[in-house]
This record gives C-alpha cells, structure tokens and sequence, in this order.
C-alpha cells in the first residue's frame, strides 16, 4: 500500500464531481452500474488511492475526524511516537489498505479489524478496513472460572481445537453475521494470514 501524502488527508478539496447516494453511500465519479452482490469493481480498482482517500473523505463527513492508518509502517511510526490510545478519537481508525502483514501489525496491537463496504448498490466493491480499538475489553482467565458440572456435561460433547479449521471458522462468522464485516478483502487477508502460520 502507498502511503497517502498528509496534504491528502485534510478535508476542502473537490471530489471530481461524484455524488452521494442516500444514506451517505459513495458513487464512483464515472457511470453507476447495479450489481447483485458486492464485488470488486474496476472503477475503484482503477483510482489512485489518494483520490479515492479524497473522494471518503469529501463524501463521508464521519471519516474525517478518524485516524487514517496508510499501512504497517505508519502504524509502526505512529507508536513509536506516542501510545495509540493518545492518538484516536473515538474507536475506530480507517485505512484503504489489505495486505496481510498490516493486519497482523493491527491484531498485534489490540485492534478488531473489520472491514465495511462503502460503495453501495450504486457501486459495490469499495472496501475500507476499519480498525476497532475497544478502550474497555472483556479478559477470561481460563484457571479463575468456575464451569458448573452440567455445563461441563453438555461440553464434553465438543472438541476444542486451535489452527484446525480457520476456512470453516470464518465461513461460520460470515454465516452468522452475513458478510457485515467479513467482506472479501480481509476474508483474503486473513486467509493468509492462516496459511502463513501453516506453513
């Protein structure tokens, strides 16, 4: 991923004549096409990533006061200048970026990645990952839980495993939450990041 030029970052310029649909989803400047289910489209895939970065930013008023993460190494100078907490307002980040090692830079750091589709009907396949940050989470200490004895019945019915299924495990997310989060670019990078670990 490029990294995007500060300048680009602040919000006045012109959006080259694109629109926004109701409901605050981005249209591509160029013609509108109807799809039925969200796939990557070449118009996106055809904008300099800096003017796509433009066109959220110009669209999506709720973008502007968000992080932007560009990639791995931004993340990485970001916290060598001071903790992420300090940094963001509010709990998410955005960043256009996918490759698999910036996804382990933020899972490593504390962030949930999730991915959103911004494009809509109008235009499907505008993906932007939206890091979550949670200021409060939620940690089990396996040795302090007391598990009743019926629950532990019903369990021994089940197996835990670690690394054994991670394609199932997603499609089972995705099939529990319908692709809300889990849109095609992180499913990808997360894919890899398994086989990576596999390897």
């Amino acid at each position: 991923c490029r990294q995007i030029p500060p300048a680009i970052m602040t919000y006045g310029e012109e959006s080259g004549g694109s629109s926004t649909l109701p409901g605050g989803n981005i249209v591509a400047p160029a013609r509108r096409r109807r799809c039925a289910h969200p796939r990557p489209s070449r118009q996106w895939a055809e904008m300099e990533r800096e003017a796509l970065a433009r066109l959220i930013l110009d669209q999506l008023p709720r973008f502007r006061s968000r992080l932007y993460l560009a990639d791995a190494e931004a993340l990485a100078q970001l916290l060598r200048r001071s903790p992420m907490a300090e940094v963001m307002s509010g709990d998410y980040a955005w960043s256009l970026c996918f490759e698999p090692a910036f996804v382990a830079s933020l899972c490593w750091e504390g962030f949930l990645p999730i991915c959103s589709e911004l494009g809509g009907n109008g235009a499907p396949g505008l993906f932007v990952l939206m890091p979550k940050l949670h200021t409060h989470r939620c940690v089990l200490e396996p040795s302090a839980m007391h598990i009743p004895r019926k629950v532990r019945k019903r369990a021994s019915a089940y197996r835990l495993t670690v690394g054994q299924a991670f394609e199932a495990v997603v499609d089972g997310c995705a099939a529990q939450h319908r692709p809300s989060w889990l849109f095609p670019p992180l499913r990808a990078a997360l894919s890899a990041l398994s086989a990576a670990s596999r390897a």
